[in-house]
């Protein structure tokens, strides 16, 4: 059982959109330059014509916060005056805390709703505490 007290478990829908996340993450790798897992070695010989864009970078807008823990985030740290150079009209806030820290202040925000990051890094000891507060 989780040691944090939960007034209210993580449904099975919130814990699949919090594992959405999660891919997100990997394309935030693919963002930041990194190579996709999924990429087949085939494709790297495709042509700019069969690459499909993406979005527009002046086009895009918007907040990303990230939560990490003793240097989790650094990368993303490293990364943000490229991304936000690259990107004009994304903000993107980084907070790193202590490792418990890290941990109960997800749990917090996502059982409370409020605050929760876009990314979030934590320790693969603590996905049980998820998985304990998924209600069905």
């Amino acid at each position: 059982m989780s040691p944090f007290n939960r007034s209210k478990g993580l449904s099975r829908r919130d814990f699949l959109r919090l594992s959405a996340g999660g891919l997100s993450s990997a394309a935030g790798v693919r963002l930041l330059g990194g190579v996709s897992p999924w990429r087949k070695p085939y494709l790297q010989d495709a042509t700019a014509e069969a690459t499909p864009q993406g979005p527009d970078p002046a086009t895009m807008t918007g907040h990303v916060l990230i939560w990490g823990y003793n240097g989790t985030i650094d990368h993303y740290i490293a990364a943000k005056p490229a991304l936000e150079a690259k990107y004009p009209g994304l903000q993107i806030e980084t907070q790193q805390f202590g490792y418990l820290d890290a941990h109960a202040n997800i749990l917090n925000a996502l059982n409370s709703g409020v605050g929760i990051p876009d990314l979030a890094n934590f320790d693969v000891d603590y996905v049980g505490d998820f998985a304990d507060g998924m209600s069905d």
